[in-house]
């Protein structure tokens, strides 16, 4: 029986999970740590490490699980409940001694899954540069390399062909969320800019993220040119399905130092389906 434990400890993955308290975007975040507390409780030999930001200059402290956006409710409730044991770590991105805490949280973990923002427009913090930085800076000291970061279609090259609708929305980033659109690109530059063998990382730029969006067990990959379509029907993704797809990344990777466009699973492009166990 000793010996089995052992084993099972040795085989353990200790995943951390860092995430805005508020924003379209940072709820992936918030799914993906959801996903991994649901493989512990399966008896998987996996941990989470859950953390929140906040902006301690407009928001009161909160890890924002109650605001995640997503419809029905019941969803809601299954990320609240799911999380509501694992201790998560609140942290005010702007505090001198985040960056500290972060490291002391990072250490032993395996990789580190990060939504540290949002791309929503309207008055909500922005922090996605900042927060990296500190993730990053922070991996270091943990000595943890593997980063899973979530980003946006329409920042870098996408891979997504000109359309109407794309030209559209690669002008109302620029134009009407431009903070957004500058914070991912400083956010993107900070990754791609680091010295080489520093970072393991897969940026993950996610197409749409309706609340409404449902859950489909799968997703599309678009990894170059002429894998993806700008199809209206199917311009979504369900935030579950990128939140496990970027938890999977952070455990079993199979992309490294890359960005990748994750999609509905109905666009065109190389099909990964996802267990359908929730």
């Amino acid at each position: 029986c000793t010996r089995r434990h052992s084993t099972m400890a040795s085989r353990t993955k200790t995943v951390a999970v860092v995430w805005a308290a508020y924003g379209g975007l940072s709820d992936v975040g918030k799914m993906a740590a959801m996903h991994g507390q649901l493989m512990t409780e399966r008896g998987e030999p996996v941990v989470i490490k859950p953390v929140a930001l906040y902006d301690g200059k407009k928001d009161s402290p909160t890890h924002g699980l109650e605001a995640t956006d997503v419809v029905p409710s019941e969803r809601v409730q299954k990320v609240v409940d799911a999380l509501a044991n694992t201790n998560v770590e609140i942290m005010d991105v702007n505090a001198k001694e985040t960056e500290e805490k972060l490291a002391a949280t990072f250490a032993g973990a395996h990789a580190v899954v990060a939504t540290p923002g949002s791309r929503q427009p309207g008055n909500i913090s922005r922090f996605l540069a900042l927060g990296t930085n500190k993730i990053i800076s922070a991996m270091h000291t943990a000595g943890v390399r593997r980063l899973v970061l979530g980003s946006s279609m329409g920042i870098g090259d996408d891979f997504l062909p000109t359309t109407p609708f794309g030209l559209f929305w690669a002008g109302f980033l620029r134009i009407f969320l431009r903070a957004a659109y500058a914070d991912l690109k400083d956010m993107e530059s900070l990754v791609f800019n680091t010295k080489p063998g520093e970072v393991d990382f897969l940026l993950v730029r996610a197409m749409g993220l309706a609340p409404e969006e449902p859950v489909m067990g799968a997703w599309r990959a678009i990894t170059a040119p002429g894998q993806g379509v700008w199809d209206l029907a199917h311009k979504n993704v369900a935030k579950e399905d990128i939140g496990r797809f970027m938890f999977e990344e952070a455990l079993r990777p199979t992309r490294h130092n890359v960005a990748v466009t994750l999609g509905h699973r109905d666009l065109a492009g190389p099909l990964k389906r996802l267990s359908t166990q929730q």
